[in-house]
């Protein structure tokens, strides 16, 4: 299993997956986020990133579910 986790979005208009996500240089978490492929705006750039560190957060908490699986007297919650 690789200790890394990786978050993509898939582009709900074009269906680019992964999406790459086209930003203004110098962005701020204020500044919308589009397809590269498309121009679909996806949102602001803080909303990706919250996006992508809940799904990150969650991945990260399933696999340590499955480490402690089977093992009597854990739970992992």
């Amino acid at each position: 299993m690789s200790d890394q986790i990786t978050v993509t979005f898939e582009c709900k208009v074009c269906g680019a997956s992964p999406a790459t996500l086209e930003l203004p240089d110098n962005h701020t978490d204020d500044d919308a986020a589009r397809c590269k492929s498309c121009g679909f705006e996806f949102g602001s750039y803080g909303e990706i990133k919250t996006k992508a560190m809940e799904a990150a957060k969650s991945e990260a908490t399933d696999r340590v579910k499955d480490v402690f699986k089977g093992m009597k007297g854990w739970e992992v919650k």
